[in-house]
């Protein structure tokens, strides 16, 4: 079933739950923008919110707590690919959301 909302709204999610039920919505955001899925593996807390999908902050601490390598991203990597016009020799794919218990 498709998403009613378009990529300019915000998207609100505060939970694993809310993150599941959203995330053919946030992987077709990620998959419109130019180098997406690189932005999203370089540093996915700030892809997303760049994509306007809000993760709460008790939601990000438990991604965290479940992937503790989450917490040690720098901006340095995001940066530099998002600042490129063209698109990656690299082409990463997303098709799912942080890893899964």
């Amino acid at each position: 079933m498709g998403s009613s909302t378009r990529p300019n709204d915000v998207l609100i999610v505060n939970t694993i739950a809310d993150l599941q039920e959203k995330q053919e919505e946030i992987v077709a955001r990620i998959d419109g923008t130019l180098n997406g899925g690189n932005l999203f593996l370089a540093h996915p807390f700030q892809c997303l919110a760049d994509l306007n999908v809000q993760l709460s902050s008790e939601l990000q601490a438990e991604l965290i707590r479940h992937d503790n390598s989450l917490k040690a991203l720098s901006l340095k990597a995001y940066n530099a690919i998002k600042n490129e016009t063209t698109a990656q020799p690299v082409h990463v794919r997303v098709h799912g959301l942080f890893r899964r218990k």
